[in-house]
């Protein structure tokens, strides 16, 4: 499938789902989503057995995302292109089993109205859509994030912002 869906809840959401060499999509998600969607969405690609190998998205300052995702479905009998990923985006299902996951490194970056986390850890299932609900148990959304994973290794970065920070402009400092 290579065609433009549009969203039943906004119409200037879209997503396209590409087929690579057969074994791999890229699934390109674009428009307004709720605030949470990324847990949602990789919560859901788990719990199916979809790996997501590498994602990346960026919020303009609309609020609109621009986001790709390449994906892996585990079981190859799966077909990808008869899912309806906006509904992933919206889907509230239970939090996904708990589970201890070793960090083998991190890196924490201030910025006025934002903080990028940088990540390393062993690939584990399920470890996006934990990781996403941590930063939203604690206010924080990504505004933009790079997701990749090197063999057995994921390599993550997130730009987090609350939605007070989102809205916060730093006041001039009294001299």
């Amino acid at each position: 499938m290579n065609a433009i869906v549009p969203s039943l809840d906004c119409l200037s959401s879209t997503y396209s789902l590409q087929a690579m060499d057969g074994r791999y999509h890229v699934l390109r998600l674009s428009g307004l989503l709720l605030a949470g969607w990324e847990g949602r969405l990789a919560t859901a690609l788990s719990a199916r057995r979809i790996s997501i190998l590498r994602a990346s998205t960026c919020r303009a300052p609309s609020g609109s995302l621009a986001v790709e995702i390449k994906v892996e479905a585990l079981d190859p009998s799966l077909d990808l292109s008869a899912i309806d990923f906006f509904n992933f985006t919206r889907d509230h299902g239970g939090p996904p089993p708990a589970a201890y996951v070793e960090l083998t490194g991190y890196r924490l970056t201030c910025g006025p109205g934002s903080v990028k986390v940088g990540i390393r850890a062993v690939d584990a299932e399920g470890f996006l859509g934990r990781m996403l609900r941590v930063f939203a148990r604690f206010g924080l959304f990504p505004s933009e994030m790079i997701v990749d994973t090197q063999g057995s290794e994921i390599v993550n970065v997130f730009s987090l912002q609350s939605k007070r920070l989102g809205a916060h402009r730093e006041r001039p400092r009294p001299t």
